[in-house]
């Protein structure tokens, strides 16, 4: 009996082991199902995709591709930039228009540096400043300022600053015969009583050329530093000019005025004092020519230019004497001393020499 009861009882934990393990195994199915529902394994099914043999791109095929959509990203690009304005610029503000001579071109050299500027007038803005020795070519005349090309640049100059280079034209030639009495040229330079003389009686050789004094700069300096405390601003606007310049300068005058005005206020060549480079034609900043005439820095030149070695070489009402019409913008240098005695006098350069 007891046999027959632990037979039973082995049978039966058998049997619920057969169960427990089947249980097991449902359960690890299951899950293992779920897991690869989830993705999170892989399943001998589902391998990775790789690419066929062969199939892989060379390193020239990817340089062509990228090569080929960068063009396509460019492309994009400038269809998404805004379109160049076609249309011109407006017109700037007509300028106000220059009275000027169109003259036969030739080259002139600086005689000092020069500044070449927008206008014919110190006034006008600088475009560049021209080294001394420098050739330019004249193209047009407006008064004493010159039009002329520089390199790349083409502006004004002061005249006074230029001397003739290269061949002489014929019909200037003639124009100067025509209009210089002088038969003879004299060969050297008159001094009286130590002084140079340059007026009609007393002209200077052609070759005379000294250039610009440099003593009468200095005192120019000076006076214009002094003038400048006082609230004037002085500028040197001709100083020394050649005898050929000043063929030039006279001829012009005398093609637009006639000879007899033109004789009243330009000299001819060898008379003209600006050949001495002692004489100074000087205007206050914003006033030149006749608007100078009843300026302050006129009153204070004639007041004050002898303490610096000046005197106003043409004085109103005293044409007669010097040939020339008024001029207080006209300085010439005589140094202190004599200056002041000639100031003090009240008599022209030719009546205090006695050479009228």
């Amino acid at each position: 009996m007891n046999q027959f009861f632990k037979k039973k009882s082995n049978l039966l934990v058998v049997f619920v082991a057969l169960l427990v393990g089947a249980g097991i195994t449902i359960f690890s199915l299951k899950d293992a199902s779920n897991l690869e529902a989830s993705g999170v394994i892989d399943t001998p099914l589902e391998k990775e995709e790789q690419p066929e043999k062969g199939k892989e791109e060379s390193p020239i095929e990817k340089e062509k591709k990228t090569s080929t959509e960068e063009k396509d990203d460019k492309a994009d690009d400038e269809e998404k930039k805004t379109p160049k304005d076609n249309n011109p610029k407006k017109e700037e503000s007509e300028k106000p228009k220059i009275n000027e001579t169109p003259v036969t071109h030739k080259d002139y050299q600086t005689t000092t540096e020069l500044n070449l500027r927008t206008g014919p007038s110190p006034d006008n803005k600088k475009i560049v400043a021209i080294p001394k020795g420098k050739n330019v070519t004249h193209i047009a005349t407006s008064g004493h300022w010159y039009k002329v090309q520089y390199g790349k640049h083409t502006g004004y100059v002061n005249s006074g600053y230029l001397e003739e280079v290269g061949t002489v034209d014929t019909s200037k030639e003639k124009s100067s015969k025509s209009t210089n009495s002088e038969a003879k040229q004299p060969t050297k330079a008159t001094y009286v009583q130590g002084i140079l003389i340059a007026n009609k009686k007393y002209p200077l050789p052609a070759n005379y050329a000294p250039g610009e004094s440099k003593e009468a700069r200095n005192a120019f300096n000076k006076m214009a530093a002094a003038a400048k405390k006082d609230g004037i601003g002085l500028v040197a606007f001709s100083t020394y000019r050649s005898y050929a310049t000043q063929q030039s300068t006279y001829d012009y005058w005398v093609s637009k005025d006639g000879q007899s005005a033109a004789d009243r206020y330009s000299a001819k060549p060898g008379t003209s004092e600006h050949q001495t480079g002692l004489a100074f034609d000087i205007h206050e900043t914003g006033k030149y020519d006749t608007r100078f005439e009843e300026s302050d820095g006129t009153r204070w030149m004639a007041e004050n230019a002898h303490t610096f070695g000046f005197i106003v070489r043409y004085p109103k009402g005293k044409e007669h004497i010097t040939g020339y019409m008024y001029e207080p913008w006209h300085l010439r240098y005589l140094g202190v001393d004599i200056a002041t005695k000639v100031f003090n006098s009240g008599l022209t350069l030719e009546e205090y020499l006695g050479i009228q």
